[in-house]
Parts: structure tokens; sequence; C-alpha cells
């Protein structure tokens, strides 16, 4: 093949195109594509890059678990095949994490909050510093089904709400894998801060 060959030019612009894609970030990788959805949680304006199929399914002020657990936890639920949230936990919020499962996944603040000791992987984001952890989880009626759950505490660069520093996102693995959750993780941005 020489470099004047049509062969040669249709496979530099296909690797153009390729690289144009991935630049723009059009897919998380995977070949599906992204949408951006806009949340709204304690005055934070959150816009996350996400899969195409995931489908905003519930915004809850966290007044009706407010009683059994002493404080207001704001929460943002997402399907995709399994649950994808984001939440917003005051500072003042008193935590007593025990194990997960069952329809409890742990409610954090920073890394202090979480029972065990995870491996943390650290990720420098545009909207804040995220310590990214796996945690065991299962469900149990009939019979017990034992899943992961994915995390990311960010502590925002700038927090419009001084009572809620943090947010939190958490996936479980069978929903996104690692690179597709980094890849929303990266995709984080707050037009109002």
């Amino acid at each position: 093949m020489t470099c004047g060959s049509s062969t040669w030019r249709l496979g530099l612009v296909a690797l153009g195109l390729v690289l144009a894609m991935a630049a723009c970030g059009g897919t998380d990788g995977s070949g599906r594509k992204d949408t951006t959805t806009t949340i709204k949680l304690t005055g934070l304006q959150l816009e996350l890059t996400l899969p195409d199929s995931m489908r905003l399914t519930s915004i809850s002020d966290g007044s009706a678990e407010a009683p059994r657990i002493g404080c207001q936890i704001e929460a943002a639920s997402f399907d995709y095949g399994s649950s994808f949230a984001v939440e917003a936990v005051p500072s003042a919020c008193d935590i007593h994490n025990g194990g997960t499962g069952n329809g409890y996944h742990g409610h954090y603040r920073t890394v202090a909050d979480v029972p065990t000791n995870p491996r943390l992987t650290a990720l420098r984001l545009s909207i804040g510093d995220a310590q990214v952890f796996e945690q065991p989880y299962f469900e149990c009626t009939n019979s017990c089904h034992h899943y992961t759950d994915r995390i990311a505490i960010v502590t925002l660069r700038h927090p419009t709400d001084s009572e809620h520093p943090t947010i939190v996102l958490r996936t479980d693995t069978r929903s996104l894998g690692e690179s597709q959750f980094e890849h929303v993780l990266y995709g984080l941005s707050s037009p109002s801060g």
C-alpha cells in the first residue's frame, strides 16, 4: 500500500472519525450513546453524562425516610436494568452504617462513614475529587443473590450548600462496569458552581 492509495486515505478518514467521536464523548467506549441529564439536589444543579438507555425514575427530598434515620437525604434514582443513584447526605447527619443488603446500601458523607476498609481509587474530576470503592451487597427473599456496589464519594470543589460538601454516586457492577462508571464520573459537571 502506498501513501497515495485510496485504501490508505479511507483508513485515515475512518481513524479520524473514531478519534473525533472519542474526543466528543459520543459513547462510553461500549458503543452505547450518551445523553446528558440534569438533576438538582440541595441547590446543586448537577449534569450527568449517562448511557442513553438510563432513565431517571425518581427524585426524593428524603422527608419520608427522615424520621427513621434522623436526617433528610436527597436522592435521584435511575434505572438501567438495575440501579444507579446520586445522593446528597447532610454533614450534620449522624450516620450509623452497619452491613449492607436487602435494600440498604449505606449512607456516606466521607470515606470515614464506610464500615469496612475498602480499597480506594482516587479520581480528580471537574467538580471535585472522588474516592471510588466497591462493597458487597445482597438481596434475599426466597433465595439470596449477592452483588457488588460500586460507589464514588465526591468532595465538591465548590459546594453550593455548606451542609452538603459531598455527593455520592452508586451503582451495582451489573449495571455499569468500572470504565463505564468512571466515564459517568468524568462527565459530571455543575453549571451552578
